[in-house]
Order: C-alpha cells, then structure tokens, then sequence
C-alpha cells in the first residue's frame, strides 16, 4: 500500500514548489491512498455528477511572491464581480469592509467526478499578486443571485453550508516582521463539515467520505470566529500575522519562535499533528498561547499535498485506518483518529491542559455562569473586569465546551484529576468551572461514536492556565462565545485585552 503523504516529506520544498503540487489534480490524487482509489466503481450518479457552481481557493495563507487565484464556476459564460472584504478591520459588528471589486468573466467549467474528494477543477476567474493586499483575514465573494437557487448551499450531510464565498488569510514573507502575535485560521473544520461536491466527511452513506478535498466551494463553517475578536482588538493598537492550519502543517519546527503569542479563537476541530507539535515546541520554548475554543484537536487528520484532501477516520480508525491496522510503531503519530484515544500523538490536554469530552455539551442553549476559583492566582486576567468582586463568569458561553476532571480540596479548590491519563500538564491551574451534565469517558471509547460513550460525574468546563518552566504561558478559555458574544460587555472585554496585553510579549 502506498503510504500518504506527511507534512515530514514535504519539509525540503518551498512553498512555491508546494502551492504547483496542490494544483496538480487528477494525476497526483488517483495515487494519493486507499480513500481516493475506493470511490473509483461508484456510478457516475454518485461521484458528484452535475451542475456545481461557487468560488473556491486551492490555498489559505499568502505571502508577498504568491499569486491568489480564484476559482469561480457558474452556469453558463456569465459576467460578474468578485469582491474582496476585510473582516479583520472595521467596527466589531459594523459591515464587512470592502477592500475592492473586479469584474470577472466565468464559465461553467469544473470537474464532473468525484469533485468533492478530487476537487472541483473550477476555472481561475481573477488572478491576484499577494502584494497587492495588507496582512489580514479577508473574504472573496461573489453575488449569490448569479447562483442556480439549487446550488447556492450544501445541506446533504445535516449542515447548511454555503458556495458564494471562501476565506483566507494573507500575512508577511518574513515571520514576525509585521507583528510578534500571529492568528490562527481554522481551515480545516469547514472542509470537514461541507457537503459541497457529494462528499463530506459528515452525513449519510451517499455522502460519507474518509477523504475530502479542500480544493473547492462550501468551506466557510467555523471560519468566521476570528472575525469579531480581531476587530476589536484591532481597534485597540494590537496588530497581527495571520497563518491557517494547512500552512502551519508545512512549517518547520521552531517557525514559531518568531512571535510571542500565538492566538487561536475559534472551533480547530480538526487538526494535523504536525500543528501540534509546533504548538508545543513554541509553548517549551517560551511562547505564549491564548486558546479560546471548545473542539481544539479532538480529531486528528492527515493532510495530503498533491490531492489537496484532509483525511480522518474518526471513531473508525481503529478498525479503517491503514496506519492503525499496519501495527508499525512508527506511522501510530500519524493515525487520523480521536485525538484524545492516540497515546502517540499529541493529546490536546497535553497542549491546552483541556478536552471537549470532559465537558460535551455542557449546556442546551442556555447562558451559564461559571464561578472563578483562586481569583487572586489570576488577577492579572480578572483586574478591572469586576468579576473579581462578584467571583463570575457571567453567562459565558451556552452550548458545546472544553474542560476537565475535577475534584475539591478540602479548601473547596478544584483539582484536575487522572493526569496520568490525560497527560494534562502539572502546571495546569483551573480559575473558572462549572459542572458538565454531558461529559464523556473518552477512554471508554471503544471504536464507537461518542453518543456512545458512559457519562461521567466529575466532567467540568473550564477554564485554565499554565506558567511553563520555559516562561511560557497557556491560557484556555472553553468557548470562542468568551471572544465572540460578549462584545458591548465592559468586563469582557476588559479580559480581553489583559489576555492579550499581558501575553503579547515572552
């Protein structure tokens, strides 16, 4: 069996080299694993076949020296625009900023089989030299209403996504020459999440994939959650380099050192070990990381250059995955799987010191207060917000969140249980938490989906904080809702900028 693609094999091209292999197509991809090969006999019915139209991307992150081109496919020979938005700029719920409009020509050319793990081979439509655009988090858009009302969103799997639009992030040639903070984007838990193509990694049989591609519409899901915080903080004299998940897979160890924090809001439910494992090596060697996220990492994937696809097992991997069933030592770092289950891959509590299954869906939709604990421990975080004097977290966050396992000292102190088996840092210090109805025992998994797993008693979302021995500082929040919803809160946002103040610099 040929062996897929790791970030390790690719760490002697350039990025130039790298972006040419991700547009290679078809003759890379029919080679690129078993998940690719095994959809080849379906009928024609079934691969996708049919009328697609949006925009997409073949890439996330640019840098001066790269040309953005993008992919555009409508019915007909159609005249439109394209425009681009700067989300990262502008007041915090305020319009969207438009930085510019072309007029572009597209016709309706793609690729009619399997272009959702393939890729949908849409035309270039507009070329752009990165140059032309400041570092930022932009949007490309294209009017919906030139869209076939049929092919405007993907919903086959149960998720709404939509075709109009993709994001990006554009950042410096050199690291850290414009900014010592760099924003994390999360483009992988939209690929996941789109139907667009007939495939995802969500759904129905019909639908149901190991392998997607990010070559194509539909991926914009959980891209949004920087938007508002950047905003903000912007408005506030931080600046920031931005890079998103699949480049940061490409980087090698120590690209990190170049900042002192590194920032990520948002859900990162899908994630290369690669990225974890410069996350780490940034936070050993000093760096400073503020997570605000509840699915961080709970899925591992693999990432393959020359097809442009994403690929996971999930609960499966025990039973699907070719590297788990090959038993070499040496391919376990890169089983695609639940994170929390891979004893040789990073655990996310090994990282940010929490879990989504030590909490689930710690609430149905309802805001919950959060008590804070050891406040005094924390008042570089807490100073000026007023939650010092009430001991809350008023209504923060209302559904799905990271924690831990808990118990109280006899001072009524919360202590993070079963290290051993989480691998969560000594370090780690919980200053807010509420309990968890719908925490799970991960390590009770056993190859099934996680409405399967037995409920446990001591789960809580949290949020922590660790002070490394390299110097280096990890704070978790256990929602992006902390960065995201709580904007016209004095106190809120008052801890958001001593986050962010405070660890700006090492």
């Amino acid at each position: 069996m040929r062996r897929a693609a790791t970030a390790e094999d690719f760490m002697g091209f350039t990025r130039r080299e790298l972006l040419r292999l991700a547009g290679i197509g078809l003759g890379v991809a029919a080679g690129a694993g078993a998940d690719t090969v095994a959809w080849a006999g379906r009928p024609r019915s079934d691969r996708g076949a049919g009328p697609r139209e949006g925009i997409h991307l073949d890439w996330f992150t640019f840098r001066p020296g790269d040309t953005i081109h993008f992919r555009v496919s409508l019915v007909g020979s159609v005249q439109t625009t394209l425009s681009l938005y700067r989300l990262d700029q502008g007041s915090v719920y305020g319009a969207d900023q438009l930085v510019a409009s072309y007029p572009i020509a597209v016709d309706n050319l793609q690729r009619l089989v399997d272009p959702g793990i393939l890729g949908a081979g849409f035309s270039v439509a507009l070329s752009l030299p990165a140059s032309d655009l400041a570092p930022g988090f932009y949007e490309a858009r294209i009017p919906v209403e030139h869209i076939q009302p049929e092919n405007r969103s993907n919903s086959g799997n149960g998720f709404t996504t939509y075709n109009h639009l993709i994001r990006f992030v554009v950042t410096p040639s050199s690291a850290g020459s414009h900014s010592k903070i760099l924003a994390l984007f999360d483009s992988l838990t939209g690929v996941a999440y789109s139907a667009s193509g007939g495939a995802s990694i969500y759904g129905p049989s019909t639908l149901a994939r190991r392998s997607v591609s990010w070559r194509r519409p539909g991926l914009e899901m959980a891209t949004e959650h920087p938007r508002e915080p950047l905003r903000f903080l912007r408005g506030r004299g931080f600046a920031f380099e931005f890079i998103d998940l699949i480049d940061l897979a490409l980087q090698p160890a120590g690209f990190l050192d170049a900042y002192d924090l590194v920032l990520a809001v948002g859900q990162f439910e899908y994630m290369p070990e690669h990225v974890l494992r410069n996350l780490t090596a940034f936070v050993e060697s000093g760096g400073n990381l503020l997570a605000a996220t509840h699915e961080f990492a709970i899925f591992r994937v693999r990432l393959e250059w020359g097809a442009s696809q994403l690929t996971t097992y999930k609960w499966d991997w025990q039973s699907a995955d070719p590297y788990a069933l090959s038993g070499d030592p040496a391919a376990a770092p890169a089983i695609a799987g639940v994170g929390m289950n891979l004893p040789a891959s990073t655990l996310e509590t090994e990282l940010i010191g929490q879990t989504v299954w030590a909490a689930h869906r710690a609430t149905q939709g309802v805001w919950v207060d959060m008590p804070i604990f050891n406040g005094g421990d924390v008042s570089w975080i807490l100073a000026g917000t007023g939650f010092e004097q009430t001991g809350l977290l008023p209504g923060a966050f209302c559904n799905y969140a990271s924690g831990n396992l808990l118990s109280f000292d006899a001072g009524g102190r919360p202590v993070i249980e079963d290290i051993g088996r989480s691998r969560t840092p000594s370090e780690t210090r919980v200053w807010a938490a509420v309990p968890s109805p719908d925490a799970r025992a991960w390590w009770a998994a056993q190859g099934r989906d996680v409405a399967y797993w037995p409920f446990v008693s001591n789960g809580y979302a949290t949020a922590t904080v660790q002070q490394r021995a390299s110097g280096g500082t990890v704070v978790t929040l256990p929602s992006p809702q902390f960065f995201t919803s709580h904007f016209g809160h004095s106190g809120y946002e008052r801890l958001l900028v001593n986050l962010t103040s405070n660890l700006s610099s090492r």
